[in-house]
């Protein structure tokens, strides 16, 4: 190809690959009709720390952010929410002529995907031709353009007029990154080697560029008034008649330019740069954020909204810049929720604690920097968390925490109850075993069977006494009211993570490679439909015999539907660390990056 590849081509190519798991993006076979991408039951991103890459805001309603992992947030009344689509695509871009006509591009494997939403859920559009979207803009909901990042020998442009999608060759042999607009007869689309077209109603055309540099967004106030950013800092502009440079403060990779008019625009990029172009100068301004600003959008001059990495979301009210972060980028390794309320609890690493109020996500101050493994609720005012020689308690109001075990290098990793005044916790120090119990008014340390040295990871009961332990290795303690005893024939010789069940003659436990069960009698190995080997599983729930989930490494999710195990279409390549659910169709799992999904009634 012509021109330097840039940093945009190059995240546009990662995004691509990462979504294709490294097997390919975008193809040349003729349009057709796509598949379902997912069932009306399906997992979703709930909540992601991963990058978000594009964003886009009615002016007169909601906005809307995407990117990777499935992740399509909606801000409605100022309250950020996830949307339940029921895909893991990675999205690029996201327009809309309202709030009520909005169109998302990504990918999928192989599959590239472009979703609509007419203002009763996301559906995928067909007929569209199969090839990789790189942005999209549109002068209408039947005047649509959509720029490919195809191989540069063959770079397309696709347009739809609300009833089909045609496909042009542009006339460049650069990729093309960005599309804009102030009509449909009056379009603009830049990229690599400084590439810039203009489309008059009828065709498209080069235009005299300035710079050699990728562009990686094109916005303007008018057709007289219009900028083009991209790396080294470049800031180019058209006044109708030519292109010409800029002057530019920085030397950051711009990545996206918004405004409302020729004397309030703004552009985003590398190492949180924001700059400001007030009509005649572009000034720095001081934001306090440092991730990649990766696109920028608004309402109006008094709210300005940027999105980045680490689903960084930033915002401005006309005076000040405040910056919404994904509650956590950290390791999530629990997940409960209160009973007969939409509140969820989630603890991960370094003291992350999260706390869904049932209309969004918020962090809450656990005072520790203990890597927590575990969480049980008894109701929103009564909460038990652990993790290292902690446990905490949330009171409804704050967290407490207190170490409860005098032993060397104590690692309290599960717990659990039946009630508020029956709660159970275990863990291992490293010369001895951590059985914990509440009885309401404080901690106790029980009696390990005799002779038993293990590390237990996780606890869970039928009842106050009926209840069941796992451990490091392979196997199973059990609790019936008075002592603790080593079940019989449980041992896998293997570690054990996680116990679940719907009565005391229905358990699951799950482990490296392993899924045992224990019908009232002894525990047997279970056998996964496809592969027998499911690696490490760290997680497993259900809501009744016939409906229970395990997940694991790589983005494992089992299922069982009460005759076998099976995979379940696989949503993310992270591993997920622990599952739990309030019925057989609202299932959430955590895991690395902080993120959360949900298997729920899909949009699609």
């Amino acid at each position: 190809m012509h021109g330097r590849i840039g940093y945009m081509t190059k995240l546009l190519t990662l995004l691509c690959l990462s979504a294709s798991l490294l097997v390919g993006c975008g193809g040349d076979t003729p349009p057709t009709k796509p598949p379902p991408i997912s069932p009306a039951l399906a997992w979703s991103a709930h909540l992601s720390g991963e990058r978000l890459t594009s964003v886009w805001a009615d002016p007169n309603g909601d906005a809307f952010a995407v990117g990777q992992e499935g992740v399509i947030y909606r801000q409605s009344s100022g309250i950020w929410t996830a949307e339940a689509i029921g895909s893991a695509a990675t999205f690029y871009d996201i327009w809309g002529s309202s709030d009520q006509d909005v169109y998302a591009i990504g990918s999928l494997g192989l599959e590239n995907i472009l979703l609509h939403n007419g203002g009763h859920g996301w559906e995928r559009m067909s007929g569209v031709p199969d090839v990789s979207y790189g942005a999209i803009w549109g002068a209408g909901s039947k005047d649509l353009f959509v720029v490919s990042i195809e191989r540069p020998e063959t770079p397309v442009i696709l347009h739809y007029d609300g009833a089909m999608w045609t496909q042009t060759t542009a006339p460049t042999a650069e990729y093309l990154l960005a599309i804009w607009g102030s009509s449909g007869s009056d379009v603009f689309a830049v990229g690599t080697g400084g590439a810039i077209l203009h489309y008059d109603g009828h065709s498209w055309s080069p235009m005299s560029s300035p710079t050699s540099n990728e562009l990686s967004r094109v916005w303007g106030s008018s057709p007289s008034d219009v900028y083009a950013v991209g790396s080294g800092g470049t800031i180019v502009h058209y006044d109708g008649m030519s292109w010409s440079n800029m002057n530019s403060p920085t030397a950051a990779t711009l990545l996206s330019v918004w405004g409302t008019s020729p004397t309030n625009v703004y552009s985003v990029g590398d190492h949180g740069t924001v700059l400001h172009f007030d009509g005649a100068t572009w000034s720095p301004v001081t934001t306090g954020m440092t991730t990649i600003l990766l696109r920028l959008t608004g309402r109006s001059e008094h709210d300005v909204i940027l999105v980045g990495t680490q689903a960084t979301i930033g915002h401005f009210d006309g005076a000040t810049w405040t910056q919404t972060m994904a509650p956590t980028t950290q390791v999530l390794q629990g997940i409960a929720g209160a009973p007969e309320s939409e509140d969820l609890y989630a603890v991960g690493y370094e003291g992350t604690i999260l706390h869904f109020t049932g209309s969004g996500w918020e962090t809450m101050v656990s005072g520790v920097r203990d890597d927590l493994d575990d969480v049980w609720v008894a109701s929103n005012s009564r909460v038990f968390a652990v993790g290292g020689d902690k446990i905490l308690e949330f009171n409804g109001l704050s967290w407490s925490s207190s170490a409860v075990v005098t032993a060397t290098q104590p690692a309290i990793k599960g717990v659990w109850g039946s009630s508020q005044g029956d709660v159970f916790a275990v863990g291992s120090s490293i010369d001895s075993t951590i059985i914990l119990h509440n009885n309401g008014t404080g901690w106790t340390r029980m009696n390990a069977p005799a002779g038993y040295v293990d590390s237990p990871e996780a606890v869970w009961g039928a009842s106050p006494t009926d209840v069941f332990a796992v451990g490091g290795l392979g196997r199973v303690l059990h609790y019936d009211g008075v002592s603790w005893t080593v079940m019989p024939q449980a041992a896998t010789g293997t570690r054990l993570f996680s116990v679940w069940g719907t009565s005391g003659d229905d358990v699951y436990a799950v482990g490296n490679g392993a899924i045992i069960h224990y019908d009232g009698t002894s525990w047997s190995p279970v056998t996964v439909q496809g592969n027998p080997y499911p690696g490490a599983l760290f997680g497993v729930w259900g809501s009744s015999k016939s409906d229970v989930f395990a997940v694991g490494r790589d983005g494992v999710i089992l299922h069982y539907n009460g005759s076998s195990w099976i995979y379940m279409q696989g949503f993310t390549t992270k591993a997920l660390t622990s599952i739990w659910g309030r019925s057989a169709q609202d299932v959430f799992a955590v895991g690395v990056s902080g993120l959360v999904l949900h298997y729920a009634q899909s949009a699609l």
